[in-house]
Formats: structure tokens, sequence, C-alpha cells
């Protein structure tokens, strides 16, 4: 039996997370460091916040983590994006889901307006919110953007 999980990367068991994140490579610079500021911001209130010892991260996040170092991927080449994916992936749990979540919606959110040229200061200020509401308003934002929350394909 193979024990190896079938996912190439940490974000793939998650579709909609996987198609946000595909979608965010393509956003201007700008629109990237907006949403990973948020990302890391949000991640330090769960485990990164935390300042977990090494022996407390499971060894696949440990191989994750240092494959990271190695910056092969779009959101390493940014120092902003880098670090805020590398927390991302540190979280565990619901605080991983909640994060993915918030940035499923915020990806919609930019994708929408940024192409409609709205100001980039009210870009960030939703981003900003998003990753702040509590989870009945993030079901109403993510039902009124038409976004799949759960993470199931259709």
């Amino acid at each position: 039996m193979n024990s190896q999980r079938p996912f190439k990367r940490w974000y793939d068991e998650l579709p909609a997370l996987r198609a946000a994140i595909e979608k965010m490579e393509h956003f201007p610079v700008e629109s990237q460091v907006i949403l990973a500021r948020a990302i890391s911001d949000f991640a330090k209130g769960g485990t990164v916040g935390a300042s977990k010892s090494l022996d407390q991260i499971s060894p696949a996040k440990i191989e994750g983590l240092l494959k990271s170092e190695r910056r092969l991927r779009w959101y390493d080449q940014n120092l902003q994006t880098y670090q805020a994916f590398k927390d991302f992936y540190s979280l565990e749990g619901s605080y991983f889901q909640s994060t993915a979540i918030r940035v499923i919606l915020s990806v919609s959110y930019l994708e929408k307006n940024v192409v409609k040229a709205l100001g980039i200061e009210e870009c960030s200020k939703f981003v900003d919110d998003i990753f702040y509401f509590d989870n009945s308003k993030i079901i109403k934002i993510g039902t009124e953007l038409g976004v799949n929350i759960t993470g199931e394909t259709d």
C-alpha cells in the first residue's frame, strides 16, 4: 500500500483552494501582497503565532517547510507571499480550513473587482475585513459572491 499523499502540492487536497491560488498567481503583485498580508496577519492567531517547536509539527509539514526554502513556486519569489504561504501551510485543522475559506473568498472578490478597476484601497479594506468576519458572515459573503466555500466540486 502506498502511504504517500496523492497530492502534489499541499493545497491540492481542496479543489476550491487550489483554484483560488492558481488565480492569485495571475493577479497584479499589488493584489497578491494585499492577500499575503491578510493571510500572515490572520495566521498569527493560529499555530504560527504560538511559536510551535519542530517536535510539535508533523514530519510531513517539517519536510514541506524545508522544501519551501528552495523557493520553486511562484509565491516563493516575493518575500511577502513566500512568508504568507509558509504561515498558511503551518496551520493545522480548523484554523487551516478557516484560512482557506477566507483565501477563496478574497481571491473571488479581488478577481471580480480588480478587473472592474475598483481602487486598490477599497479592495484592500474588503480583504482585511473578510479575514476578521465571523463564520456566519463568511457564509453570507460566499453566497453573495457565488463561491463554493465547502471545497466540494460540482
